[in-house]
């Protein structure tokens, strides 16, 4: 497998299943420990568009945000009953979808289908660093990685697609790496598999689209032979998947990607707040006038700046860092080409992300980057693992080990459950504003809330997310129906983003029941945790 450790990939099998299934063990108890319901949006939305998706076999959602609607308006797309995926990453949903239909539609469920592909990508992190460093170099590097709080008591309950993309990103390059060091791979068929790979990679999560470019100019750049009929046959393994999918959003939206990357490059822009809770179209021309122009460029080097502040700290790695500094620089062949890969793909990627938004999720560190995680990590157990036959080194591998493992426990017993508590003192599907939506109103009844994956989730009901503005709610019912409109002041639904809301809400502008009887809704229901208003035009 590697010039360190020349036994054949069979001999790597069972190291390889071990790993998943000591992942799987410790994501099931950090599940056990820790999980008290779908806290993120993207738990919730993903959860609701597989439940779906097992009832119709179609990929289509009942949550929506304002700009999306603005955006479903000027297309004459319908949402009655529920509306096609603008921003989901369908192969996510189908996947969390096929381990919902084995374990059953419910939070485990979607749970397990994190807990499934972190058990991959702990597996596949083994076998890529097991090719690049050797067997014991990467037993370290997959023991520590799947022990990660940030990753276990993280990603994978929070229900992110980062866990399913990073493992697919570990494989393309491992993959890469290996078939640039092996001419008998360099052929259609093999090059032909690697762009299916990439083209499954695409639909995870289509921030592929910055890389496949790169991908494509592997064969050219790294002087494999034959390189443009491997690089077509690249691009024909990825159009296979990638073309179907981008001709039904053609024929659906009338474009491959409308709007999302407008919206993230608006952010702090031309909109103090979350862009896709504005109910208005952002096109190329609303960055162009010079003070937005000027905004972006001060937005791209102030999130780069956050990028290197962040980068020593992020994914509890601190203390893998320096030694990770010190492995690149003295790696050599397979494993500097492929940290030269994954470096280029970085900069790729922070050069455009750095204009369109930084998400540091706190102890979780930024998902946007999440796949590189592994390889500080694995650099830096090789470099120790390779001076373990000097006393020193032996003493500084085991003092490194011992401050990570006690950091870790430490992470781990800060870690809250996913769920902050609620007055009512009930989980979260038996909330009182949840259990109201699910028993009280008609099944058909569409709701305006800032928890809107969550009231669709748990309470079974189609939603809107509430716009920045109050001025924009009767854009917004204007043109699409809303029956009920629910403010929840949990942290669940991120009051924080909506300042005009609570200050309404707390009599800033007014009596709050006047202020919403403006708007066309009457109070129904309040209690210490929620307020609800019915339509009343």
């Amino acid at each position: 497998m590697s010039d360190r450790d020349p036994s054949p990939w069979r001999r790597a099998t069972a190291p390889a299943l071990a790993v998943f299934i000591a992942s799987v063990f410790v994501s099931h108890v950090c599940y056990l420990l820790f999980f008290n319901g779908g806290w993120s949006y993207e738990f919730s939305h993903y959860a609701e568009i597989a439940r779906r998706f097992l009832a119709t076999a179609e990929l289509r959602t009942s949550t929506f945000w304002p700009a999306e609607l603005a955006f479903f308006h000027h297309a004459g797309v319908s949402i009655e009953p529920d509306g096609p995926l603008l921003f989901r990453y369908p192969l996510y949903a189908l996947w969390c979808a096929f381990w919902m239909a084995l374990a059953g539609v419910h939070d485990y469920g979607m749970v397990l289908a994190n807990i499934v592909a972190f058990g991959v990508w702990s597996a596949a992190v083994y076998l890529a660093a097991r090719l690049l460093f050797g067997a014991r170099s990467a037993a370290w590097t997959a023991a520590l990685w799947l022990l990660m709080p940030a990753l276990q008591a993280g990603y994978v309950l929070g229900g992110f697609v980062d866990i399913l993309f990073g493992a697919e990103m570990t494989i393309l390059i491992a993959a890469a790496v290996a078939i640039g060091r092996c001419p008998e791979l360099q052929e259609r068929k093999p090059l032909a598999g690697f762009g299916v790979v990439l083209g499954l990679t695409y639909l995870t999560r289509t921030n592929a689209a910055l890389w496949a470019p790169i991908f494509f100019a592997l064969p050219f750049v790294w002087r494999w032979k034959f390189p443009r009929t491997l690089c077509l046959s690249m691009l024909g393994g990825f159009a296979v998947l990638v073309l179907p999918w981008t001709l039904y959003r053609w024929s659906v939206f009338g474009a491959s990607a409308p709007g999302v990357l407008l919206w993230n490059m608006a952010e702090y822009t031309i909109v103090d707040g979350l862009p896709w809770m504005e109910y208005r179209l952002y096109t190329p021309w609303d960055f162009l006038d010079p003070v937005s122009l000027c905004a972006v460029l001060y937005k791209g080097w102030s999130l780069f700046n956050r990028f290197l502040s962040d980068w020593p700290g992020m994914w509890d790695l601190q203390l893998a860092m320096p030694f990770a500094v010190l492995g690149l620089y003295t790696q050599t062949g397979a494993p500097r080409r492929f940290a030269s890969l994954a470096g280029t793909l970085l900069l790729v990627e922070l050069a455009v992300m750095s204009f369109l938004r930084y998400q540091n999720l706190g102890f979780m560190g930024n998902h946007h980057y999440l796949w590189l995680a592994p390889w500080p990590l694995a650099f830096a157990a090789d470099f120790l693992v390779r001076r373990t036959d000097r006393t020193g080194y032996r003493i500084l591998a085991a003092l490194m080990l011992l401050l990570q493992l006690q950091f870790m426990g430490w992470s781990y017993l800060r870690t809250s459950p996913t769920v902050a508590a609620h007055p009512s003192g009930k989980p979260l599907p038996a909330w009182p504003e949840i259990a109201f939506m699910r028993d009280r109103i008609p099944p058909d009844s569409r709701v305006m809330t800032n928890a809107p994956a969550t009231i669709t989730w748990y309470g079974g009901r189609p939603s809107i997310n509430i716009p920045n503005k109050l001025s924009d709610v009767p854009k917004i019912t204007g043109r699409w129906r809303v029956d009920y409109l629910l403010f929840i002041t949990h942290p669940i639904g991120e009051p924080q983003h909506y300042p005009e809301w609570t200050n309404a809400l707390r009599g800033g502008l007014g009596r709050p029941d006047a202020v919403f009887k403006g708007l066309g809704f009457k109070l129904l229901r309040q209690s210490n945790s929620a307020v609800l208003f019915e339509r009343s035009l």
